[in-house]
């Protein structure tokens, strides 16, 4: 079966990305001219330099963009982000379907941490109609940059 391994997104610059990612937990396993890969885990996350063509040509869509994350902990997670000087959105806030923490990253794109424990809703443990649990975020977008929603398996087996 296939398994996800990671995204890529276009990015200003990788001098002012990768200390944001890096401040999150991703470790640089590759930076090669204009190119990053960083790990998380078992996935990955490529950064590509665009300069200014990254918001030249992709401002419109970029609230449609989002990197989801789980965590065990987000109220911990918010506390050392707060310490450490990482920009958060807001604390921790429940939405009814998940708990979940938001941030923009240097290129205005959420980065969301939703609770590794989703509540349950149906049967066995799973939200009902689903064959497995689901991550279902949706961005009510800041700024006037628009909205987004993005529905995806909580495991990394699609």
């Amino acid at each position: 079966m296939p398994t996800f391994a990671g995204m890529s997104l276009p990015v200003a610059s990788l001098d002012r990305s990768l200390p944001f990612y890096e401040s999150l937990g991703f470790t640089t396993e590759v930076r090669n001219g204009r190119f990053a890969l960083l790990r998380l885990g078992a996935g990955t996350l490529g950064l590509l330099e665009l300069g200014d063509a990254v918001e030249r040509d992709s401002g419109r869509l970029r609230a449609f963009v989002q990197v989801e994350l789980l965590a065990d902990d987000l109220d911990e997670l918010y506390a050392d982000f707060i310490a450490r000087g990482v920009p958060v959105s807001g604390p921790p806030r429940d939405r009814g379907f998940e708990r979940q923490l938001q941030l923009r990253d240097p290129d205005g794109f959420t980065v969301e941490f939703a609770d590794r424990s989703p509540r349950q809703s149906g049967a066995g443990g799973r939200p009902p109609g689903s064959g497995g649990p689901v991550l279902l975020t949706y961005d009510s977008g800041t700024g006037g940059r628009g909205q987004g929603c993005s529905v995806g398996r909580r495991d990394s087996t699609i």
